[in-house]
């Protein structure tokens, strides 16, 4: 069992580099990230390879 999931609200400047920095430590983790309000930000997280 355990989190197989968790979400990265994209409120700061930074919140895009931790979405990233959990991807790369956690490969298994399912990493969300909420709070995408424009296509400019959709754009930097599939650039960033963010599911």
């Amino acid at each position: 069992m355990g989190i197989h999931l968790v979400e990265v609200v994209l409120r700061t400047e930074t919140s895009l580099d931790a979405n990233v920095a959990i991807n790369a430590e956690l490969p298994d983790l399912i990493v969300g990230a909420g709070t995408v309000i424009n296509q400019d930000i959709l754009s930097k997280l599939k650039s960033a390879s963010c599911r």
